[in-house]
């Protein structure tokens, strides 16, 4: 998967109903699959979202939305747990996904499809310093937009298993120095065509 099909695949949640769960990764809610869940993560009564059983609601935690992506998630293809967990960070926690970040660089101004991550949390780059997670914190229950990084200490970097795009500002950066170092001829070549009626 290229970073743009995992920022497309991420971004598509911000258009369904969502909220936050801790140990769901986008599977179906049934209420069957509510209890079994919250015998695990008792603190999951805490948020309230029993409501949404049996509707189409996306529930996930922050790493587990994070896992289903990179297991081939998408808002029309909820995956099974081996599914899920068969991608290239496989079942990990928050440790490991932060560990497992490389190229490592300021969050601010990174590429789309950059993994974000402290050792709690886990969140997507989506570019021009935005990004995308699932939590529950004040009015966010579910999946969420946000811009800038103030205040978030992310480790920011690729994430193992996608392929990255060559950054474009290589080539703008030379098409930029090409100009600069021929511009005068340019000018030169401009002019001309003007006298000779060519423009």
């Amino acid at each position: 998967m290229t970073n743009k099909e995992l920022v497309a695949n991420a971004v598509a949640y911000l258009q369904k109903t969502t909220c936050y769960e801790k140990g769901f990764w986008c599977q179906y809610m049934s209420t069957a699959e509510y209890n079994r869940v919250l015998r695990m993560y008792p603190k999951n009564a805490t948020y309230h979202n029993e409501k949404y059983c049996n509707t189409d609601v996306y529930a996930a935690d922050c790493l587990c939305f994070m896992k289903q992506l990179l297991g081939g998630g998408t808002v029309n293809r909820r995956l099974s747990y081996a599914q899920m967990a068969a991608g290239p960070l496989g079942d990990c926690d928050n440790q490991t996904f932060y560990n497992k970040l490389y190229d490592l660089r300021s969050p601010v101004g990174a590429p789309a499809g950059y993994g974000l991550a402290t050792t709690g949390h886990a969140a997507l780059c989506i570019g021009n310093d935005q990004w995308i997670d699932f939590n529950y914190s004040g009015s966010q229950n579910g999946i969420a937009l946000h811009t800038g990084f103030s205040g978030t200490n992310f480790r920011c970097g690729k994430i193992p298993g996608i392929e990255y795009a060559a950054a474009p500002s290589d080539t703008a950066e030379d098409f930029k120095n090409w100009l600069l170092k021929n511009s005068a001829q340019i000018i030169n070549n401009l002019y001309d065509s003007y006298e000779k009626g060519v423009m």
